[in-house]
C-alpha cells in the first residue's frame, strides 16, 4: 500500500486503486431538501453529530452509511436536529477489494465507526482552509491523508494494541448476545477482565462506557426491527435482550425520545 499525492490515494498491489474525487465537512441546515439518486461512483458519509435519514433508516453520531455505483440512495437531515457529516465520493479500479479490506461493507448499507470524535477534529483541519470549488494538490493531499489514516486504523492486516483487542472482542461478543440478558458483568467475566478496565478501554477507544455502548447496539437494533410491523413490540424486547416489554418501552423512549410504538408510526418499513 502506498500514497501518492495527485488523485490516486490508494495502492494495494499493481491493480487495485482508489482515488478521491470531491469530500468534504458538512452541517446540514433543517430545510435541506433531501437527495435522491442513482450514484455515479462510490459515496461514503460519516455522521458525526446529529440525526437524518438514510433509505428510509435514522442514523446518528457514530454510524455511517456507504453507496456503490449504480444503486439508488435516499437522505436528508432531522428537520429538529439535523446532521453533520463528513462525506466523500470515491472512484478507481477494483474500489470493492480496497474497501473491503478497510473494514467497509461490500454493498450499500449502513455501517457503526468510533472514530467519529478523531474526525469531528481532523475534518475542519482539512477541509475548512480549501476551496472546494477547484480541485487543486493541497485538497487532494489532505483528503489523501485523512483516507490514508482511516485506512491503516482499520486495515485488517494492521496489528491492534492489547488494549484494543479487548475492546473488539467486547464488541464481537455483544454483537452475538446482545439477544439475551446480557450484563457488563457477564461480558467482563467472559474476557477475564476487570469490569472497570474494561469500562475505561471503551470510554478510550469508542468514547463511551461499555453499558452505554451495550444499551446503543440494542437500541440501533431495535429500531431496526420495530420497521417491520408483522413484528410485535413484545417480541422486538425479547430479541434485543430485554426481560418485558414494559422495561424495553421505557428504555426505547428514554434513547429515541418517543415510544417504539410512535416510532413505528413514524418510520414504517422503507419509509420515514
Amino acid at each position: 500500500m502506498m500514497l501518492i499525492y495527485g488523485k490516486m490515494i490508494l495502492k494495494v498491489g499493481e491493480n487495485t486503486m482508489l482515488y478521491v474525487t470531491r469530500g468534504a465537512l458538512e452541517k446540514c441546515n433543517s430545510d435541506k431538501n433531501a437527495i435522491k439518486i442513482i450514484c455515479p461512483n462510490i459515496w461514503i458519509h460519516y455522521i458525526i453529530d446529529g440525526k437524518g435519514y438514510y433509505n428510509g433508516n435514522e442514523l446518528g453520531k457514530g454510524q455511517a452509511f456507504i453507496v456503490y455505483k449504480n444503486d439508488l440512495c435516499e437522505y436528508y437531515p432531522d428537520r429538529n436536529d439535523p446532521w453533520t457529516y463528513v462525506w466523500m465520493r470515491l472512484a478507481g479500479n477494483d474500489e470493492e477489494t480496497l474497501l473491503k479490506r478497510c473494514g467497509l461493507p461490500s454493498k450499500s448499507g449502513v455501517f457503526e465507526f468510533d472514530y467519529e470524535n478523531k474526525l469531528a477534529r481532523v475534518a475542519p483541519i482539512v477541509f475548512s482552509t480549501l476551496d472546494l470549488q477547484n480541485e487543486n494538490r493541497l485538497y487532494e493531499e489532505s483528503v489523501a491523508t485523512m483516507i490514508l489514516s482511516l485506512h491503516i486504523k482499520n486495515d485488517r492486516n494492521s496489528s491492534p494494541s492489547w488494549d484494543e483487542r479487548w475492546v473488539l472482542k467486547a464488541k464481537e461478543y455483544i454483537s452475538e448476545n446482545y439477544h439475551t440478558h446480557l450484563t457488563v458483568e457477564q461480558i467482563a467475566g467472559e474476557l477475564h477482565i476487570d469490569r472497570q478496565y474494561l469500562r475505561n478501554l471503551f470510554v478510550k477507544y469508542t468514547g463511551m462506557s461499555t453499558k452505554k455502548y451495550l444499551d446503543h447496539y440494542r437500541m440501533k437494533r431495535a429500531a431496526e426491527l420495530l420497521s417491520i410491523k408483522e413484528t410485535s413490540v413484545g417480541v422486538i424486547a425479547s430479541s434485543v435482550g430485554y426481560p418485558d416489554q414494559l422495561s424495553f418501552s421505557k428504555a426505547f423512549k428514554k434513547y429515541y425520545e418517543v415510544s417504539p410504538k410512535e416510532y413505528r408510526i413514524k418510520h414504517p418499513r422503507g419509509g420515514a
